[in-house]
C-alpha cells in the first residue's frame, strides 16, 4: 500500500513540473552612463542583475572592469579607470552580456586641466613698452597682478582657445631694476610670469660742470651718482695739466678727484674731463678754465744811454695792472707818455744830458697789489776803455777779453776797423808795413789775456 502512494506523489510532481512556464532571460545593469569627474585614476560601481550567467568586456585599454564574468543573480562590478593625462575628455564603452542580451555602459573621463605659458619670464629695458603672454588653457582662467605692482596693467586678451594676453608696461624712471609678477589662475592651477625691468641708467654729474680755477696748482674734486659704473677720461691735449687721481667710489656716488697743474704760461686755457659710463652709452663733460699766470716781462732789462742824453723807449708785457716807479736818478729820467696796447705796453722815457760822467737810474713795473715786478736799469755815460800794442805779425788779432758781455771796436792800425763781439777775431794785412798798431776800444772790461807776447814790441793798458 505504502509503494502505490509513493509512485501516485512522484508521478503527481512529475505532472506539476511539466506543466511550470520556462523563465525568459534578464540583464539590468545600472547606471548606463557613468561620468568619472576626475582626470586622476578612480574607480566607480556599477549593479547588475541577470537570471543567467554574464560576463563584461571593455573597448578602451584604461578602463579595467572586475569581476569580469559571474552566475545568474546581482552583483556590483567595479570599474576603474586610469589617469587621463591628455588635454581632451575621453569617453569608454563597458559592455555587459548575459544569455543573448548585451548592455553598454558608457564612461566618461574629464580631460586633464590645462594652463600652458609660452614664456614665464621677460627681461625688459627702462622703456616703456607692450608684451605678449602666450598661453594655451582647455578652462577659464583669471589675470592677476599684485596690487604693489602698479608699472604693469593688462590689455586683455586675444584669441579663442590659444589665447594671448597682453599687456602695457610703464616707463621705468626710478634707478633700479624691478621685478613683478602677472599670475594666470584656472581652476586650481596657476602659472606665474616674471616681468624684470632695467633701471633708468643714471649718470649725472651733480658738482659744478664748469671749474673756473687760478693759475696755482689745486686740487678739485668731481662728484657723479650713477649706477652704470663711471670711467674717467682726459684728453691727451689737456693730460699734461689735468691729472687723474685714484678713484674713491661709494655705493652710487663716485667722487673722482683730480690734480691741475699750476699754470705757468701767460695765457689761461680751458681742458675737459670726460665721464663715461662703463655699461651704457651715456657720457658727461666737466668743463676746466684756469687763468693765467700773472706777470709783468721788460723785453730790455738794461739801457745804455749816452752822456748827452736822450729818449729812449722800452717794451713790456703784462696781463695785470701794474704801476710804474722810477726809484733812482728821478731828476734826470722822466715819462714821456704812456702808449697801451692789447698786451703789449710801451713807455717812452726822457734822459737828460750828464754833467758827471757815468751813472745808474733803475725804473720799477710793480703789478698792483702783487708782489710782482720787473727792474728797468738805465746806465748813462759809460766810460770807453782802450789797449794800444804794437807787433810785427802778418796778421792782426785779438786778446782774450774776459768781460760778461763783450762789445767793442779794433783800429787794425792799417786804416781799417771792426766792431767786434767775440774775441779771438784776426785780420790780414794787405799794406806793406812790417808793424801795425791796433787801438781797442770797449767797455765793462774786467781782464785782458794774451796767450803769446811773439812779434808785439809795445802795450799801451793806460786807458784800461
Amino acid at each position: 500500500m505504502k509503494n502505490i502512494f509513493r509512485i501516485s506523489l512522484m508521478l503527481a510532481f512529475t505532472l506539476f513540473a511539466s506543466c511550470k512556464k520556462e523563465e525568459a532571460p534578464s540583464l539590468t545593469v545600472t547606471p548606463s552612463t557613468v561620468d568619472v569627474a576626475t582626470s586622476s585614476a578612480s574607480t566607480v560601481s556599477v549593479s547588475l542583475k541577470a537570471n543567467n550567467d554574464w560576463m563584461v568586456s571593455s573597448n578602451a585599454a584604461w578602463v579595467h572592469v572586475s569581476p569580469t564574468s559571474g552566475v545568474a543573480g546581482s552583483a556590483q562590478i567595479q570599474i576603474s579607470v586610469d589617469e587621463n593625462s591628455q588635454t581632451d575628455g575621453r569617453t569608454a564603452s563597458v559592455t555587459f552580456s548575459s544569455a543573448n542580451l548585451s548592455q553598454t555602459v558608457t564612461i566618461n573621463q574629464v580631460q586633464k586641466n590645462s594652463l600652458v605659458i609660452g614664456s614665464s619670464l621677460f627681461e625688459l629695458d627702462d622703456k616703456a613698452q607692450e608684451i605678449e603672454v602666450r598661453l594655451s588653457s582647455n578652462i577659464d582662467y583669471t589675470v592677476e597682478i599684485p596690487s604693489e605692482v602698479k608699472w604693469i596693467q593688462s590689455l586683455g586678451t586675444k584669441g579663442m582657445k590659444d589665447y594671448t594676453e597682453r599687456f602695457s608696461i610703464a616707463a621705468n624712471d626710478t634707478f633700479d631694476a624691478r621685478e613683478g609678477k602677472i599670475i594666470i589662475r584656472a581652476s586650481g592651477l596657476s602659472e606665474e610670469i616674471v616681468v624684470k625691468q632695467a633701471q633708468n641708467d643714471s649718470f649725472i654729474i651733480v658738482s659744478d660742470k664748469y671749474l673756473d680755477l687760478p693759475a696755482d696748482k689745486a686740487e678739485v674734486t668731481v662728484e657723479l651718482n650713477s649706477n652704470v659704473g663711471c670711467s674717467v677720461t682726459v684728453p691727451e691735449a689737456y693730460s699734461k695739466w689735468i691729472i687723474a687721481n685714484a678713484d674713491t667710489k661709494g655705493i652710487e656716488t663716485y667722487k673722482k678727484s683730480f690734480t691741475i697743474m699750476a699754470n705757468d704760461t701767460y695765457a689761461d686755457r680751458d681742458g675737459e674731463i670726460i665721464f663715461v659710463a662703463q655699461t651704457s652709452g651715456l657720457a658727461d663733460t666737466v668743463k676746466v678754465h684756469q687763468c693765467e699766470n700773472y706777470g709783468i716781462i721788460l723785453t730790455k732789462k738794461i739801457v745804455e744811454v749816452p752822456v748827452s742824453g736822450g729818449d729812449i723807449e722800452v717794451e713790456l708785457k703784462a696781463n695785470l695792472e701794474y704801476m710804474l716807479t722810477i726809484v733812482e736818478g728821478s731828476d734826470w729820467v722822466s715819462e714821456i707818455v704812456e702808449t697801451k696796447a692789447l698786451e703789449t705796453y710801451h713807455h717812452k722815457f726822457r734822459v737828460t744830458a750828464s754833467t758827471i760822467g757815468q751813472r745808474t737810474a733803475k725804473i720799477e713795473f710793480r703789478a698792483k697789489g702783487t708782489d710782482i715786478c720787473e727792474t728797468l736799469t738805465v746806465i748813462q755815460g759809460k766810460v770807453d776803455q782802450t789797449l794800444s800794442f804794437t807787433h810785427s805779425r802778418k796778421k792782426g788779432f785779438l786778446p782774450k777779453i774776459t768781460a760778461d758781455t763783450i762789445s767793442g771796436t779794433v783800429d787794425w792800425g792799417d786804416g781799417k776797423s771792426t766792431k767786434f763781439s767775440k774775441d779771438g777775431m784776426t785780420h790780414t794785412y794787405s799794406d806793406g808795413k812790417q808793424t801795425h798798431t791796433e787801438i781797442v776800444t770797449f767797455q765793462d772790461a774786467k781782464g785782458i789775456l794774451f796767450s803769446t807776447l811773439s812779434g808785439i814790441s809795445a802795450i799801451d793798458i793806460s786807458g784800461f
